[in-house]
């Protein structure tokens, strides 16, 4: 395969290696065996990762034309003002599309529950644009005043519609649109260079970017979101958005990511609806059409009935079972088979594509594998995706793709059977994706790789004294009782274990409560910050442990002040008891002493470690958990070093050479924190790398700090991390920057010192001598110097 052409096993590979290697860094018990445990926890039963796993992105089933709904009269011949550039005419519909205008302009409340990509915000805004035009044609449509209402969960959602919404609109000055949310200024003056700013443009003639414009000329189309929605409707200011003549022009309002409309929140839209409806004096139902759009809504026609429901209840108008719209997607399979691809061949026409072909090339080496002859065209795509169309593995691995996804390996052993060949897979994958239909115009596999990794929810332990021998104790699969020791014909309790950031002490993690006047550890919900830590005691441990007062006068900083309470720890039922004697039936021989820590009244985490004295100002003992940016990071780095650069020799030249990757998140407040995350530190990975290349230089052994920013600057700019036009001031300045933060890191587990690839050290001056003093005390001269380093 060529370096241009992503190879979805090796990436698969390497995402799991880094994972792992996050994982068991992270999470290291200085415990031995319970660190053996958990690495061998992640190499077995517990499964990790999966995949990679094809998935076909199969078309939707087309429909008529814009141009076929206007000469049938559905639609306006306005439509054809639309550019080809920016909506053809002529193009399909997908039918589903086709649908909702057509039981739009029934005047039918609609739910279109398709996916991700599917066209949905044409579903309605192409019936809202009709009446527009048709008011154009009766000369109504110069009184301002709102026709249809766009309601957003989101302002994000809102600004990415707004794009889509000015090119359809861009051919209609007569049609006004505007966004009420937020952040919109109330003067134009303030508005426009924000508006400057998000679009690079100046806005069209036909859009209201200010409240004020808004207020003074209700647009056709209004976008807004439903918190400030319910602002519109108790402010005097915008009265005129809802009142008088302008009121009764209301017709549409469409409800985009209509699913996140449920339980509380969904009755307080509800009835936002109903305050709406009778605010413009339209009381009356069925004056004003609803559709709603989601692409997580049912999962096929089954479900229809009950969206019908819900819409009803929603929209309080009716929506029967026929108004949800569905999507339907085309076959994949188009041709029979014709020829065969042998493993060899797969992967020689895959190379021979990885870099475009001329046609007549292209064609001469399919004819050279028995290939029928292929569409006459311009495009290599095309005449690739003709020759493979009666291809028998490729219409096997189409067929089995139309049946869901698949896993690669599996695939792999059913397409090419005896050989198995996951390269020969991987190869008519990309031949797939590669090769355009002339039927349909679209790629015969048009398919994406996924990848699943596994969080951890903690890593649980049994502390019985009769778990059965040369049986893992450490599970990572949460249980009440341990599952081996129930086999055994006895009881005992799984507790979840963590780990001192410092130290590495083990601790048994829970919340205490009371049942009949005794205490029992109980397991934690991921969420619970109260937690009870249990330090299991060793003789050492406790000659060295301070006593109650001692702890508590360690400093002012409540949130490092620790409580700590000897108990006993029945490791059969949980319970807790101080003193030397259980109050449980279980045993004495189920008893084992502990140390209970926990934060003071007032203080949610624990701070400071009892067996190291560490602190933190994150809490100091670290569940067995998955956080959100770090792994999320260690992911998105290899993924991204696993992607191929671009084939565009312009796009080779920046930085990262053209790679481009997006990450996605369901919440913005995620999206906001990893975003810096990432770049913080994976630039952080970047210096360190750089730097290390530096020092690692065979005939430097050691390298002080000002002769490391010239070479280090030279490889930075060669990388093009640093822009060699900044000039070599600002680059020298930037390079102090990486080494002085290296000098003074703190997350030292990190730093090049800290994972022992470099060691930073005063410099002595030339020709220093140990101190006499020392000599005379028996260090020896390289002692000395030690010490003094130290």
């Amino acid at each position: 395969m060529s370096h241009t052409a992503f190879d979805p096993v090796a990436a698969s590979a390497e995402i799991e290696a880094a994972y792992r290697r996050y994982l068991q860094s992270t999470h290291w018990v200085n415990d031995a065996s319970l660190r053996k445990e958990f690495e061998s926890s992640l190499a077995g039963d517990f499964t990790l990762t999966k995949g990679p796993l094809l998935q076909a992105m199969i078309p939707y089933q087309t429909g008529a034309s814009l141009e076929d709904l206007v000469q049938d009269g559905s639609l306006n011949v306005g439509f054809r003002q639309i550019p080809d550039e920016i909506f053809p005419p002529t193009r399909p519909l997908y039918q589903h599309q086709e649908l909702a205008i057509r039981k739009s302009l029934d005047r039918r409340n609609l739910i279109v529950a398709t996916g991700t990509g599917s066209g949905k915000t044409e579903c309605f805004l192409l019936p809202v644009i009709n009446h527009l035009l048709n008011e154009r044609d009766a000369g109504t449509l110069s009184q301002s005043g709102v026709r249809a209402m766009f309601l957003y969960p989101m302002n994000a959602l809102a600004n990415d519609q707004m794009k889509r919404i000015r090119e359809l609109l861009a051919p209609f000055p007569e049609i006004t649109f505007g966004r009420f949310i937020g952040d919109t200024k109330d003067t134009y003056s303030k508005a426009l260079p924000l508006h400057r700013t998000r679009t690079g443009s100046d806005p069209l003639p036909n859009e209201l970017i200010s409240r004020e414009e808004i207020r003074e000329n209700p647009p056709h189309i209004l976008l807004t979101n439903y918190a400030m929605l319910e602002f519109l409707l108790l402010r005097p200011l915008e009265t005129t958005l809802f009142d008088g003549p302008t009121g009764r022009h209301w017709r549409f309002i469409a409800l985009d990511e209509v699913h996140v409309y449920d339980g509380a929140q969904g009755a307080e839209i509800a009835m936002l609806l109903r305050r709406v409806r009778d605010r413009v004096n339209q009381s009356e139902r069925g004056q004003i059409q609803y559709i709603g759009t989601s692409a997580t809504l049912g999962k096929g026609e089954a479900d229809y009935p009950n969206l019908a429901a819900y819409a009803t209840s929603l929209f309080d108008e009716r929506v029967e079972s026929s108004d949800i719209v569905g999507a339907a997607r085309q076959r994949l399979q188009h041709g029979a088979p014709e020829w065969e691809l042998s493993v060899e061949d797969a992967a020689r026409t895959a190379e021979l594509i990885a870099t475009p072909p001329q046609v007549s090339v292209l064609q001469e080496h399919l004819a050279a594998l028995g290939a029928p002859a292929s569409a006459a065209s311009e495009d290599w795509r095309t005449v690739l995706g003709s020759a493979l169309e009666t291809e028998r593995s490729m219409l096997e691995l189409q067929g089995r793709l139309e049946e869901g996804s698949q896993s690669l390996t599996q695939l792999a052993s059913n397409l090419f059977p005896g050989s198995g060949s996951m390269a020969a897979a991987q190869a008519l994958v990309f031949l797939g994706v590669q090769g355009i239909s002339p039927r349909t115009r679209a790629p015969l596999v048009p398919a994406r790789y996924h990848f699943l990794l596994r969080s951890l929810e903690g890593a649980f332990v049994c502390q019985s004294p009769r778990h059965p021998v040369g049986v893992a104790r450490l599970s990572l699969t949460r249980h009440e009782q341990c599952p081996a020791c129930a086999k055994s014909g006895n009881v005992s309790k799984y507790f979840e274990l963590g780990a001192c950031r410092k130290c590495g002490a083990g601790y048994l993690l829970g919340r205490i409560e009371e049942s009949e006047g005794i205490s029992y550890l109980q397991s934690a919900s991921g969420l619970n910050a109260q937690l009870r830590y249990l330090l299991l005691r060793s003789k050492k441990a406790a000659a060295d442990e301070p006593d109650d007062e001692d702890e508590g006068a360690v400093t002012s900083d409540d949130q490092v002040v620790t409580d700590l309470d000897h108990r006993q720890l029945c490791t059969s039922c949980g319970s807790l008891t101080e003193g030397m004697l259980s109050a449980c039936d279980c045993g004495p021989e189920f008893s084992q002493e502990v140390l209970v820590a926990h934060p003071k009244a007032g203080a949610t985490e624990l701070r400071r470690c009892v067996a190291c004295s560490g602190r933190s100002t994150a809490p100091i003992v670290m569940r067995f958990q998955t956080g959100q940016d770090a792994p999320v990071a260690v992911i998105a780095t290899s993924l991204y070093q696993a992607l191929p650069e671009s084939s565009e020799s312009e796009e080779q030249m920046k930085p990262g050479e053209g790679r481009k990757l997006l990450s996605f998140a369901d919440s913005r407040q995620d999206a906001a924190f990893f975003a810096p995350y990432l770049e913080r530190t994976y630039s952080r990975a970047v210096e360190r790398r750089l730097i290390w290349s530096v020092i690692n230089r065979p005939a430097e052994d050691n390298s002080r700090f000002d002769d490391l920013v010239i070479p280090i600057r030279t490889r930075a700019e060669e990388a093009l991390v640093l822009d060699p036009d900044a000039g070599g001031a600002t680059n020298s300045a930037r390079v102090r920057s990486w080494l002085m933060r290296e000098v003074l890191a703190v997350d030292r587990r990190q730093s090049l010192d800290g994972v022992g690839l470099a060691e930073i050290s005063i410099a002595l001056p030339r020709g220093a001598v140990p101190p006499p003093p020392l000599l005379e005390m028996g260090f020896s001269e390289q002692e000395c110097t030690d010490l003094l380093l130290v």
